[in-house]
């Protein structure tokens, strides 16, 4: 009798990117969007991991934030896995910051993109979708106030 046995990786609570204010990031363009163009904030992702959880937060409430997330893997181009329209709450996360009590969706990817606690409530508000074989993650941000926006990861 064969044993197949699954092992994943558990990723806690990790800084993905962190200050993020208004025109740090640059737009990625039909031709920015190969393997070398990856930035140097991106995550590389533990071998194992399956999927993977977002929240952000920013240093004020009632802000709001375009981010746009994205996958690669080695030696691939890179995938933009959604569009995201974030709103900044009243809950303070354990750094300081006021977590996103909102997130809409726009999907690209294969799979679906999870929300959770998407009420504008004041309750953190996260993401979640399967990595399909991805290696690294990054999210470049568009802030059109001074906020200063951050987001964290967690995989399983």
């Amino acid at each position: 009798m064969t044993i197949y046995r699954r092992e994943t990786i558990q990723l806690p609570w990790t800084i993905l990117r962190e200050g993020v204010a208004q025109n740090d990031d640059t737009a990625l363009t039909a031709t920015t969007k190969t393997f070398s163009d990856v930035p140097s904030h991106a995550y590389p992702l533990e071998p194992g991991m399956n999927a993977i959880e977002m929240k952000f937060s920013a240093d004020s409430d009632d802000t709001a934030c375009t981010a746009n997330v994205y996958v690669v893997r080695t030696r691939g181009d890179i995938k933009r896995v959604a569009t995201l329209a974030i709103t900044s709450g009243k809950q303070i996360d354990t750094a300081g910051n006021n977590v996103a009590d909102t997130i809409s969706v726009t999907s690209y990817w294969l799979r679906d993109v999870f929300e959770s606690d998407n009420d504008g409530n004041d309750h953190m508000a996260t993401i979640a979708f399967d990595l399909l074989g991805s290696t690294k993650i990054f999210v470049l941000f568009t802030i059109s106030t001074g906020a200063e926006w951050n987001c964290d990861i967690s995989g399983f």
